[in-house]
C-alpha cells in the first residue's frame, strides 16, 4: 500500500509539473510578435533614383525597428500608368495580411475623382496607416532659360519634362497653360522623377513640375548653384522654404481658374502618404500605424532627415483619411471643368 502511494504521488507530481509547464509556454507562444520571421514589402508607384526611393530608403530602418518583432523590410519600385499600377495592385492583388504596404502619387486621389482611365480602386477605403508631411510643388525651369516669372512664360516657350496626364508633370502645366496663356510644351514619356530630372540636365527639357521635397533633397546642387528658378508654388498655401513664391492658385485669373486649380493642387496632405490594401488584418494595421508614428519621431530619423533637407511633419492616418474623402467629394462642375481643361 505505502508503495502505490509513493507511486501515485510520483505520477501526480509529474502530471503537475507537465500542467505547469504548459501553463507557462503557452502564453509565451501566444505572445510571439505578429510581425516575427515576416518580411514587409512597401510599393511604391515610380522608379529608383528619385525622391520617393530616396524618402523610403531613408525611413525604411526606423519602421523595422519599432516593429515588434523586427521584420524584414524591403521596397519595391512598381512605376507605370502614371501611379496606378501600384495602386491597382495595392487595392486588388496585395495580401492583407499587413506584409503589403505603399505610398501613391499625391495626384493618384484627384485622378480617381475624375474617373480617369485606368483607376480600378477606390480611394476611400484603404487603411490608410499616416504621413511624413504636407507636399508642395513648384515649377521649376533652368535658369538658362532667361524665363523667370509666369509672364516671361507667357513670351518664351519652355520645355517641361513629364510621365503621362495623370501625373502632376502633366496636369498642371496643362492647366496654367489654359488659364494663364503660358507656352509650357510638354514632353510626356519619362519613367519617374529620375528619368525627368536627368533629361533637365542635359537640355533635352528645360524643366518641370513636381514636390519641392524632391528638389530639396535629391537636386540640392541645383539651389546652391543658382540652376534653376521657380516660376510659382502648386498648393493651397506657399511653401514655408519659399515664402516669396506665390502659388498658381494665388494668381488664378478668375473664379473658375481659382475652383480648377485649387481642385488640382489641394493634394498636399497626400503626397507622403502610408496605406494598406482595403480590409488588412486589424491587428497588422494597429502595428503599422504605431510603427510609422513612433519612426518618424525617432529622433535618429529626425537627424537623418534633417542632414538630407527632409521635412519631418508627420499626419495622421485620420488626417489621411479626411483629406481623401474631401477630394472625392469635389462637386461635380469644377471636376467637369477641369476634365474639360485637361483634355483640350
Amino acid at each position: 500500500m505505502l508503495r502505490e502511494e509513493k507511486t501515485m504521488k510520483k505520477f501526480t507530481l509529474a502530471m503537475m509539473t507537465l500542467l505547469l509547464s504548459v501553463f507557462i509556454l503557452t502564453p509565451t507562444l501566444a505572445e510571439q510578435p505578429y510581425y516575427k520571421n515576416k518580411t514587409v514589402k512597401i510599393v511604391l508607384p515610380v522608379g529608383s533614383g528619385g525622391a520617393f526611393s530616396a524618402y523610403t530608403l531613408l525611413l525604411i530602418p526606423y519602421i523595422k525597428k519599432h516593429i515588434p518583432g523586427n521584420p524584414t523590410v524591403i521596397m519595391e519600385n512598381r512605376p507605370g500608368g502614371g501611379g496606378f499600377r501600384a495602386a491597382n495592385y495595392l487595392y486588388n492583388v496585395a495580401p492583407k495580411d499587413g506584409t503589403s504596404i505603399g505610398m501613391l502619387l499625391s495626384g493618384t486621389t484627384m485622378a480617381a475623382r475624375l474617373n480617369t482611365k485606368g483607376v480600378r480602386f477606390d480611394p476611400t477605403k484603404f487603411d490608410y496607416l499616416g504621413g511624413g508631411a504636407t507636399i508642395r510643388g513648384t515649377i521649376t525651369i533652368r535658369r538658362d532659360t532667361g524665363v523667370a516669372s509666369l509672364e516671361d512664360a507667357k513670351r518664351t516657350q519652355v520645355i517641361l519634362g513629364s510621365s503621362r496626364p495623370s501625373s502632376m508633370t502633366f496636369y498642371i502645366p496643362k492647366a496654367v497653360n489654359h488659364y494663364f496663356g503660358t507656352k509650357f510644351k510638354i514632353v510626356k514619356g519619362y519613367k519617374g522623377m529620375g528619368p525627368i530630372d536627368h533629361a533637365v540636365e542635359r537640355n533635352e527639357v528645360q524643366g518641370r513640375v513636381t514636390a519641392w521635397e524632391g528638389t530639396k533633397s535629391t537636386r540640392r546642387h541645383w539651389l546652391t548653384t543658382n540652376y534653376v528658378v521657380h516660376l510659382a508654388t502648386v498648393g493651397l498655401t506657399r511653401e514655408p522654404d519659399l515664402p516669396k513664391i506665390p502659388t498658381i492658385v494665388e494668381l488664378a485669373p478668375s473664379t473658375e481658374a481659382k475652383q480648377v486649380l485649387s481642385f488640382l493642387s489641394g493634394n498636399g496632405t497626400l503626397g507622403r502618404m502610408f496605406l494598406a490594401p482595403p480590409n488588412t488584418n486589424p491587428k497588422a494595421l494597429k502595428i503599422l500605424r504605431k510603427a510609422l508614428v513612433d519612426a518618424l519621431n525617432d529622433p535618429k530619423y529626425k537627424e537623418q532627415a534633417s542632414l538630407r533637407h527632409i521635412t519631418v511633419s508627420p499626419i495622421d492616418w485620420r488626417v489621411l483619411l479626411r483629406d481623401v474623402k474631401r477630394v472625392m467629394g469635389t462637386n461635380q462642375r469644377t471636376v467637369d471643368l477641369t476634365k474639360k481643361v485637361l483634355e483640350k
